[in-house]
């Protein structure tokens, strides 16, 4: 027929874990990882993006979410290597350390959900007021190998374009 066609187009393409930076668009997300039993912070060499961890040995990651407004409906995604476990502290022979710690700021930003799966956690807020929250967990690594590993994502589940995300890396457990 006659008259004028308007049309969208968008492209999307994939990266390799290990090469994605760090984005704050709205929402900043920052990730720690240390040695459990001496409480020593795992840095990545400024020249590759790889973090080296040990098979058996526990891990404590610490994220720390932010944002400079209030949100609603916010969805967190921590991934884990394969090659490991999160210890889920609801289960007797998980001992008490495991637990997850979640310490908001002072204006009470508490989750209202979090699901543990084989090689992410979740955690979920409803309402999030303008300032950072800190969720804790731990992981133990359980077999060798390379794992490339997604960054940690947050993102407002009804504003895609509200999101942020952690550096990307590839563990290496020996």
């Amino acid at each position: 027929g006659k008259g004028s066609l308007y049309y969208t187009a968008s492209l999307r393409y994939a990266l390799p874990e290990e090469v994605q930076s760090a984005r704050d668009e709205g929402l900043g997300v920052v990730m720690q990882l240390s040695d459990n039993a001496t409480g020593e912070e795992i840095k990545v060499n400024s020249d590759s993006p790889v973090l080296e961890l040990e098979n058996g040995k526990t891990y404590k990651v610490t994220i720390t979410l932010s944002s400079s407004y209030d949100r609603d409906f916010i969805a967190l995604r921590v991934p884990v290597p394969s090659g490991a476990e999160i210890l889920d502290a609801t289960f007797v022979t998980t001992g008490s350390g495991a637990q997850i710690k979640s310490e908001s700021d002072s204006w009470g930003n508490w989750m209202s959900s979090q699901t543990l799966y084989d090689n992410e956690a979740q955690f979920f807020y409803d309402g999030f007021r303008k300032g950072a929250a800190t969720i804790t967990f731990r992981f133990r690594t359980s077999r060798r190998g390379v794992y490339p590993v997604p960054p940690v994502q947050a993102e407002c589940m009804y504003e895609p374009e509200v999101f942020g995300r952690a550096d990307g890396y590839l563990f290496v457990i020996k």
